[in-house]
């Protein structure tokens, strides 16, 4: 992957690093930033599956449905949510799953490999 595209998706995200990161930087650097990136994907992956969860909890409770309607950017919000398919959830939990054992193994594999 290029190192352009992950500047690019961080600064997407609202993380604006103004670093020297190049091609050349040191590895360590590198496998830093990779590790960031996949811990940002698994954590909006959590808070997706979260949300979703809760807004199928409200939805089936009638009094907190009440309460929910009066403020609009929380039913825009659960509308979006409840019109998500069962099958975009686990997409969110396989890409959660990934995310998690892709850090593992790097992780795994850099002190594994430090130490041998």
């Amino acid at each position: 992957m290029n190192l352009n595209v992950l500047l690019e998706f961080l600064n997407s995200l609202g993380l604006n690093l103004s670093l020297n990161i190049n091609e050349e930087s040191s590895p360590i650097i590198l496998f830093a930033l990779s590790i960031l990136v996949l811990s940002l994907i698994s954590l909006l992956c959590i808070l997706n599956i979260i949300l979703y969860l809760c807004i199928f909890y409200v939805s089936d409770n009638k009094v907190l449905l009440d309460k929910v309607s009066q403020y609009s950017w929380i039913l825009f919000l659960f509308n979006l949510y409840k019109k998500t398919r069962l099958f975009y959830i686990v997409f969110e939990f396989i890409l959660l799953l990934v995310c998690i054992i892709s850090i593992s193994w790097l992780c795994w594999n850099l002190i594994y490999g430090l130490t041998h």
